[in-house]
């Protein structure tokens, strides 16, 4: 089972469901507590009851003290840009799950890093010393977000597979063919035992975790580039590179979809109290209802929001981040802006609320710590 819990962040948008919420409450005027100078991130954050795990371009994974100590750190020298899980055996020891993306686009130059001709690697980690517990090769690219379910691993990658791996072992029980590239991220819905992905060729599927047979597919209007499905009120949110939003009920139909940007959403739905939260290529965050797609609110940014926004339901405060180098806290109910804070250079990564505190990594190579002020400030 996934470390879960008050104060867990498990995977990507926080577990399996990947509602992005926590049930308590953050400063809605975060104080930075420390920072700790890495390597460039696009990769989220995630955090256990005891460790922060953090993910960098230069394909190392640090397992850094919630005090910013680094513990230690696992090299494997190919860039990683998709968000590890956390998962448990059973007993103490945790495992961190996480892959490669060998041919990440160097943006500075146009070219492509051809590492180790377009081989990849998923693989374990001692989530207490970093050490290497096992080790598959495959040749996709990932970027999509593993999620963990029933001592399985699902991920996508760009060879247009969807991919279950025992946690444990590395052994690959199945694996579904999709008809293009899949970069979105999987949600598990345990009631049902499916997993739900998108991929570039405009579908969803819904596909049985034991076996990967499909159970439904849903072409929906425009590929679902990296949006992750979010699972909540027994229903699913995702989003497509054409700005299209949906809300689709469990056995696949289309309850309604709404064309919110003429911009691609590469960011995914979150979800709170009958209100969906995502970010655009437009620049805005924007917040639906729900229950019928009309808009509530959105908020300019400065530049493309492909960051999924994160929400602390104890004091409804949404946190997001744009490229144009800033985090962002809002009011979720009302859109008003709270606290803005800059960083030196583009965030992707999605926050990662913990502890009470708010974790974000950097493409300025930096991670960032944000909590409550302390006393003698407040």
């Amino acid at each position: 089972m996934l470390y879960v819990g008050e104060y867990c962040w498990g995977s990507f948008k926080c577990d399996e469901r990947r509602r992005s919420a926590v049930k308590h409450s953050i400063a809605r005027r975060p104080s930075l507590q420390w920072m700790l100078r890495l390597e460039p991130m696009v990769a989220s954050c995630i955090c256990s009851g005891r460790m922060l795990y953090a993910s960098t371009l230069a394909g190392c994974i640090y397992g850094v003290e919630l005090s910013g100590r680094i513990r230690w750190v696992h090299r494997c020298s190919i860039p990683i840009v998709s968000t590890p899980v956390l998962v448990e055996d059973g007993g103490e020891k945790g495992i961190i799950v996480a892959s490669t993306f060998s041919t990440w686009l160097d943006e500075n130059d146009g070219n492509k890093n051809n590492v180790n001709n377009n081989v990849n690697s998923v693989f374990a980690l001692d989530a207490d010393d970093g050490s290497m517990l096992w080790e598959l090769s495959i040749e996709g690219d990932v970027f999509s977000s593993p999620c963990y379910a029933d001592s399985l691993v699902i991920f996508g990658a760009l060879d247009g597979y969807v991919y279950a791996v025992d946690a444990y072992t590395g052994r690959i029980a199945w694996r579904f063919k999709t008809g293009g590239e899949v970069w979105s991220s999987p949600a598990y819905d345990s009631k049902r035992r499916i997993i739900i992905i998108g991929s570039d060729d405009s579908n969803v599927y819904s596909l049985a975790l034991d076996d990967g047979m499909l159970v439904w597919q849903s072409t929906l209007d425009g590929k679902v580039r990296s949006s992750s499905p979010c699972i909540a009120s027994e229903h699913v949110f995702i989003s497509t590179y054409s700005g299209h939003v949906y809300c689709i009920s469990m056995d696949g139909s289309i309850e309604w979809s709404r064309r919110v940007s003429e911009h691609p959403i590469l960011s995914s739905p979150a979800y709170s109290n009958s209100r969906v939260f995502f970010g655009s290529s437009d620049t805005y965050v924007y917040a639906l209802d729900a229950r019928d797609g009309s808009m509530l609110w959105r908020v300019k940014t400065n530049n493309k929001v492909w960051s999924t926004p994160a929400i602390a339901e104890g004091n409804d405060t949404l946190i997001a981040c744009s490229l144009d180098s800033r985090v962002y806290a809002i009011d979720a109910d009302t859109g008003m802006l709270l606290w803005v804070f800059p960083t030196m250079d583009a965030i992707d990564a999605s926050p990662c609320i913990c502890h009470d505190r708010i974790f974000i990594g950097s493409r300025d190579g930096v991670l960032y710590a944000f909590g409550y002020a302390p006393d003698y400030i407040r």
